[in-house]
């Protein structure tokens, strides 16, 4: 459902600032995890939200950098995402994050590709795994007919519960948070739809892997 706009708020959306200090709301209308080019209904405010944008630097390095972000108007209900950081692949928001170089996970799988700047991304269908190692430790996503689940050793995670006719896509794999344990943005399609999620280790609940952040959802 799209919500009724006034110009003042049409306005704020065309030159959207990042905020270091800005309070966090982990809800819908303050997304988690944006790529460039995403189109957001004006029912989504970002206005003030302190996004860092997830880039190379050079051939293997990642940083965080904080980002002014920008809206394009795409038509009269919906605006495009940009920044001026070069090459940025994710805009991600978390008070557990900070500006900063990040390390990508190693991957090796026969799945992964490369995209635009991005980590390499691995597609999932059911019965597929893709082999992560950070810092000397091992993981792997795996595909089941009913679930898309992390797993460490012997313990694991579920991230999501789409079926075997959904796949699931791995866009950036490594450390964030600083704590040297996995951290995702994963893409999932479901019903026409696809969300894409961060999760943070930092986010998880006692006693588990990894935590859900948030998602943003996207016609397919």
């Amino acid at each position: 459902m799209r919500v009724p706009m006034g110009r003042a708020h049409v306005l704020s959306l065309l030159w959207l600032c990042a905020v270091p200090g800005a309070t966090w709301a982990a809800d819908a209308v303050h997304p988690a995890v944006l790529a460039p080019g995403n189109t957001l209904d004006y029912s989504v405010s970002l206005d003030g939200q302190a996004y860092l944008a997830l880039h190379r630097k050079g051939s293997s390095a990642w940083m965080l950098t904080a980002v002014a972000l920008r809206a394009k108007q795409a038509d009269p209900d919906r605006v495009d995402i940009s920044s001026a950081v070069a090459g940025a692949g994710w805009f991600v928001r978390h008070p557990g994050l900070h500006a900063g170089p990040v390390r990508a996970a190693e991957l090796s799988d026969s799945t992964q590709r490369s995209n635009a700047g991005r980590a390499a991304i691995g597609l999932l269908d059911a019965g597929d795994e893709i082999r992560l190692k950070l810092d000397g430790v091992d993981a792997r996503l795996v595909k089941t007919p009913s679930a898309t689940e992390l797993h460490v050793g012997s313990r694991h995670a579920m991230l999501s519960c789409s079926g075997k006719d959904y796949p699931a896509y791995l866009e950036w794999a490594g450390d964030l948070d600083g704590d040297r344990r996995f951290d995702l943005i994963m893409s999932f399609t479901r019903d026409g739809h696809q969300e894409t999620c961060l999760f943070l280790s930092t986010a998880a609940s006692e006693g588990a892997l990894i935590g859900n952040v948030g998602c943003m959802m996207a016609s397919g």
